[in-house]
């Protein structure tokens, strides 16, 4: 019965490994900035793509569109992994680089820390399984069983990503 829900969760957190490998190339070809911006964008469209999946279709066909969904947004999640610490320590003065650098990868770590321990605490039935997110603890909780309390978190999670897309300078 788990099946199902494992695939789903696989396609989007091992396959970022693709999208970190063919980081080097696009960033030494076109550069730190606009391979994050495309990377926002892949994770962007395989967000939206989730978000929509299986609506005027059928279920073999949403569920392949819901699989390479997932893989085009791990490719974006790989990429954005691989590259910002990249073009942090490039954008930041020598004197201040390592820290920034460590702060980043401190972030990150911070937050999967603090989500499975939020998680352990407040939803203990699926603690042992993986880390579960706010968004879906609380979709399970207040949305009533149904299309939307699947879909809303993919829909939340498509604006994740909208600030690499949008560029500051």
């Amino acid at each position: 019965m788990s099946f199902f829900p494992d695939v789903i969760y696989h396609h989007l957190v091992h396959h970022p490994s693709f999208g970190a490998l063919s980081t080097g190339y696009l960033s030494s070809k076109f550069g730190r900035k606009p391979s994050l911006i495309v990377s926002g964008l892949i994770y962007i469209i395989g967000s939206v793509v989730q978000s929509i999946v299986g609506l005027g279709s059928s279920q073999a066909v949403g569920l392949r569109v819901l699989y390479f969904s997932r893989f085009l947004g791990g490719i974006g999640v790989g990429m954005v992994s691989a590259l910002v610490p990249y073009y942090v320590s490039e954008c930041t003065p020598k004197s201040i680089r390592g820290r920034c650098t460590g702060m980043v990868q401190l972030a990150n770590n911070i937050g999967i820390m603090l989500s499975c321990e939020f998680t352990f605490l407040f939803y203990p039935t699926r603690a042992n399984v993986r880390c579960v997110d706010w968004v879906n603890y609380s979709a399970s909780k207040d949305i009533p069983f149904g299309e939307m309390q699947w879909r809303l978190p993919l829909i939340m999670q498509s604006f994740s990503f909208n600030h690499l897309v949008v560029p500051s300078r």
